[in-house]
């Protein structure tokens, strides 16, 4: 009874709803319409088609069974007249990728059913050549065409009479012929070839309806310009964009009377001097490289300006100085004078502005205390940001409160020496930040914790408190509290807990970026962490102590994952199969974990093998095992593949043979004892296999890596000669190969190798001379080294999300997603007695020679006196003789040098002592002689283990010198000691013979019987006894 009563009402309602609605309609004398028209529908259904290949995607939620098309994905329809007739229609990227490398046509007749459309979106359709026919919609105010690369030739646009907006950038137009008579209000031409002449520019000149046009990033030069401002006649013009040109002055506009915004950043310009005259109200002048204060004289006095922008110039402080300068422009609205050269503490004159709502004044180099006045004075703050400077004492963020339109408030980056206060709840629940930023600040209390007033906020868009010293529970509140966050970033604070706090019923498909990474996170990640977030791009939550399986709901729900970075915790169990199977993947970093898996080749294939996209994967120091999988060669795009530190075992798998490999990394593992010929060196930048039980001879598929910058071969069992054909690899820096058995003479080809800087040839059975040609390797004389470089290549430049403040001067804020891109190649090296691992600037500088450990014999060659840039030389435990070169004291660079355990003679040179960055010296276990080197500058530091073994060297720190002259012991002249070896050497021979003859005489003489055999034999073999 009572579900029947309830059905009743539920009728009822929706019987008095549309009632009304019909008799509003009737009295109003309005069509009624409750969805789309038919015919338009039919037509859109039609569209769908058309932008569809066979099996295309494109346009899922436009289904032929939902009657209301006005709800559809990029539709909007007039809801002020009640017509529901389609108004506006994106199509903008909605074409399918098959379809991208297809020129193709869009037939134009599909659009006659929508009558009242006025906005057409078709930017970026993928392959869009043009239409089959004229165009043909007489309400089109507005179409956009931007970034169709295969439209090479302008539509016929005489379809379209009320068309007032066209936009063409990115596109490679012939001419511009069919845009004349047109009536256009607004025309943007960005990004185009189509204006390399006068003509085209004429075309522009003669519409004289025209308002706002945009022909940046053209190339246009000041030539093209000349005489074209004596035929304009766009006397309605209101805003010119003329940035990302190369124009060196201010072309003549002053016939232009109602020009009030013009845009010229990112230009060469060095004259702004027809800037006098014009009653501008929006200036742009961003990227410029000016630099001559006094060329910006004639802005001070343009007492109209609201907008402003000269950021990223080479401008410093006398712009502030003086009867006229920037101070001047009090009425100013905006303000941007970002990365300049801005010194000393915040000018007082910026406090008068008191119109301002957004300013700029990032990445200079301001100091000393933010005044209290810069906020207190300008209560229409919306943007401010203050990131990268070097601000001092502190800051309260109570401050904020007397700003209640505050939305974006940027203080990162600020050299870690202002001290940011929080006091208590400074903001009011009515004031709701959009964009906050803190990172590599430092709050007042030791590992405090988040700002209470946060607790507030629930409009957070961008939400950065790393490296601010935070503690305490993990803030998931901040989170649940913040629905629409679309970056956050905690990363390098102390933050403890889990995240299981989180509440399961959580949803925020706005996020884009996470990153918690090197924090103390403990516990297991949720197993539906995935399903709160599923528009999740970047995830960063490396460095902590997480436990457990990694959830299968972070791909499962989420299609648009990027990159993702777990590594250095604790997680266990296998690779879950729908995170390899994200078809957006391309970076996954899973290192330093427990990760394990169990499965056959078979199986993994077939969990792995949807992920192609996938570019970088890194699953070393895991405790993976038994033969590579020959999944790996499934993923064809991949150019970076690190599984360092398992335990795999065996060959490497045929499919290696399909990678093209920039970076590879195997080391730590048991691949021994050889390595498949087919592997595909020829892209391969960085290749590491130390420490694998590698036998034979050098691995041949290497003599077709042409682009290889590091080799290392290190602690394995190959042998056999170095082959010539290793000098012809002219990109190689680093060629490690210690700690194997290849012997022989150290072939000259690799003097060929003009760009190495790191060669470790150590522990070996190397032997002969040093070859003299390695004086002329580089080993850090970058004039000499090639375009090689020790980073980890990266496929494509990362996306990041790019947020615009400022209303008609805008300021563009990137927001960092993801920093893997090009990161620095490690290096482990021996140095100083350290086996120590290089990477970045470190890496880039360092150049050393290593040959300790093997069998070289003969003199040290001259030239090695000659590597004026190296830092490290190793020459011990070999066979070297002759003396220490003069020439080393040319190494100025030179850290280190070890010459022990040879058989060097003579004395140390004494010009050595001006080698005032060695903190390494040993030529202990030699045959030196005379005096130490005088104990001042680095000699003072080095104890008698640098000198020891030399039993004729004296002086500290050694004993003095035995000699009542004060003279320093000698060894005997060579000539006495070759004489005193032969003489020896003929007492001992003499010795040796009689002792031996004695003896067997008393043994024949004691044994009867072996000396009846001794006879015997004499009287059998030798004739005389017969």
């Amino acid at each position: 009874m009572k579900l029947s009563l309830l059905r009743l009402c539920v009728v009822w309602t929706i019987w008095v709803m549309t009632t009304l609605l019909l008799l509003d309609c009737e009295l109003s004398g309005r069509p009624c319409v409750l969805g789309c028209m038919e015919d338009e529908r039919a037509a859109l259904l039609n569209l769908k088609a058309a932008f569809n290949s066979l099996n295309g995607t494109a346009l899922p939620l436009w289904h032929a069974n939902s009657r209301d098309c006005c709800r559809w994905e990029g539709i909007k329809c007039d809801n002020i007249a009640n017509t529901m007739r389609v108004t506006e229609l994106y199509l903008n990227g909605t074409r399918d990728n098959d379809e991208l490398l297809l020129p193709w046509l869009l037939d134009a007749s599909l659009f006659l059913p929508l009558e009242e459309l006025q906005v057409l979106d078709l930017s970026s359709t993928a392959g869009l050549a043009g239409f089959t026919s004229t165009l043909r919609l007489k309400n089109l105010r507005s179409l956009n065409l931007n970034d169709n690369l295969y439209l090479e030739q302008l539509p016929n646009l005489d379809g379209l009479p009320s068309l007032t907006e066209i936009f063409l950038s990115a596109n490679s137009f012939e001419n511009l012929n069919h845009l004349k008579g047109l009536k256009l209000e607004t025309l943007d031409l960005a990004f185009s070839n189509h204006l390399s002449s006068e003509d085209e520019l004429l075309i522009i000149c003669n519409m004289t309806s025209l308002k706002h046009p945009s022909i940046r990033e053209n190339n246009l030069d000041d030539s093209i310009f000349e005489g074209f401002t004596n035929t304009l006649r766009l006397k309605n013009l209101q805003s010119l964009d003329l940035s990302g040109n190369v124009l060196k002055q201010v072309p003549n506009l002053n016939g232009l009377p109602c020009l009030t915004d013009l845009y010229l950043s990112d230009n060469s310009l060095e004259h702004l001097n027809h800037l006098k005259g014009l009653k501008l109200e929006t200036l742009e002048l961003s990227w410029n490289e000016m630099s001559r204060e006094g060329e910006l004289s004639v802005i001070w006095n343009m007492t109209s300006l609201k907008h402003l922008s000269i950021g990223f110039n080479h401008l410093s402080d006398p712009i502030f100085e003086g009867k006229t300068s920037l101070c001047e422009l009090r009425g100013l609205e905006e303000l941007d004078i970002s990365g300049n050269a801005f010194a000393g503490s915040i000018p007082p004159c910026l406090s008068n502005m008191t119109s301002l709502y957004t300013l700029g004044l990032s990445y200079n180099h301001f100091r000393g205390a933010i005044p209290p006045s810069l906020l207190s004075s300008h209560r229409s703050l919306e943007y401010i940001s203050l990131s990268g400077n070097a601000f001092e004492g502190s800051f309260s963020l109570a401050s904020l409160a007397n700003n209640s339109k505050l939305k974006v408030f940027d203080l990162r980056d600020n050299s870690r020496r202002l001290i940011l206060e929080t006091g208590e709840a400074p903001l009011p629940s009515s004031h709701q930040l959009v964009d906050f930023r803190l990172s590599n600040c430092i709050f007042d209390k030791p590992h405090g914790f988040v700002p209470s007033f946060l607790m507030q906020q629930h409009d957070l868009v961008v939400l950065e408190l790393s490296y601010t010293n935070l503690g305490g529970q993990f803030p998931s509140w901040l989170l649940e509290n913040n629905t629409k966050l679309q970056v956050f970033n905690l990363m390098g604070n102390s933050f403890s807990g889990n995240l299981n706090s989180l509440n399961s019923s959580l949803f925020n498909d706005e996020m884009q970026k996470i990153d918690v990474s090197s924090n103390s996170i403990e516990g297991e990640l949720p197993s539906y962490f995935g399903s709160i977030f599923p528009r999740l791009k970047y995830l960063n939550m490396s460095r902590n102590s997480i436990k457990g399986r990694i959830p299968s709901s972070l791909c499962q729900t989420s299609q648009w994952l990027v990159s993702v970075d777990l590594s250095s915790n604790k997680f266990v169990g296998e690779l879950p199969e729908q995170l390899m199977r994200c078809p957006s993947l391309w970076h996954l970093l899973l290192s330093n974990n427990s990760l394990s898996d169990n499965r056959s080749s078979a199986e993994i294939s077939s969990r792995l093998l949807d992920s192609s996209p996938l570019y970088f994967l890194d699953l070393s120091s895991n405790k993976f095992s038994g033969p590579i999988p020959n999944w790996i060669g499934g993923f064809q795009g991949i150019g970076v593949l690190i599984l360092a530190d398992n335990s795999f075992r065996g060959t490497l798998p045929s499919s290696f043979c399909n990678l093209e490999l920039k970076y590879l990394d195997l080391s730590g593992n048991d691949l021994g004892p050889s390595m498949l010929s087919c592997v595909n060196a020829s892209r391969i930048t960085h290749l590491h296999l130390e420490r694998n039980n590698l036998r034979g001879p050098l691995p041949g598929f290497l003599h077709d890596a042409s682009s290889m910058v590091t080799l290392d071969l290190r602690d394995n069992a190959l042998s056999g000669v170095i082959p010539p054909w290793l000098g012809s690899l002219s990109e190689l820096r680093a060629l490690l190969l210690a700690g194997n058995s290849f012997e022989g003479l150290i072939p000259e080809e690799l003097c060929q190798l003009r760009s190495i800087s790191l060669m470790d040839l150590s522990r070996n059975h190397f032997s002969g001379r040093i070859p003299s040609c390695f004086g002329k390797l580089a080993f850090g004389n970058y004039s000499q080294a090639s375009d090689g470089t020790f980073q980890i290549p990266n496929s494509a430049a990362m996306e990041g999300v790019t947020k615009r403040y400022g209303e008609k001067t805008p300021i563009y804020v990137e927001i960092s997603m993801y920093t893997i891109a090009n990161s620095p190649e490690e290096v482990e090296f021996t140095s100083k007695y350290r086996h120590e691992s290089y990477k970045g600037i470190v890496l880039e500088q360092m150049s050393a020679l290593d040959l300790s450990c093997n069998n070289l014999s003969g003199s040290i060659p001259l030239e090695v006196g000659y590597l004026d840039d190296i830092h490290s030389l190793n020459l011990s435990y070999n066979h070297l003789t002759g003396s220490i070169l003069v020439t080393f004291s040319y190494l100025d660079q030179l850290e280190s040098l070890d010459l022990s355990h040879n058989g060097l003679s003579g004395e140390i040179p004494r010009p050595l002592i001006g080698l005032y960055r060695m903190s390494t010296f040993s030529i202990a276990y030699n045959n030196l002689s005379g005096r130490t080197p005088e104990q001042k500058w680095q000699f003072a530091t080095f104890t008698r283990e640098s000198y020891k073994g030399n039993p004729y060297l004296c002086g500290p720190p050694l004993e003095t010198c035995n000699s009542t002259e004060g003279s320093p012991l000698t060894p005997p002249p060579a000539e006495h000691q070759e004489d005193s070896f032969k003489i020896a050497f003929a007492w001992s021979f003499a010795g040796s013979y009689v002792v031996a003859f004695l003896g067997t005489v008393l043994f024949l003489c004691l044994s009867s019987y072996y000396r009846t055999l001794f006879f015997n034999f004499l009287y059998r073999h030798v004739p005389y006894f017969h």
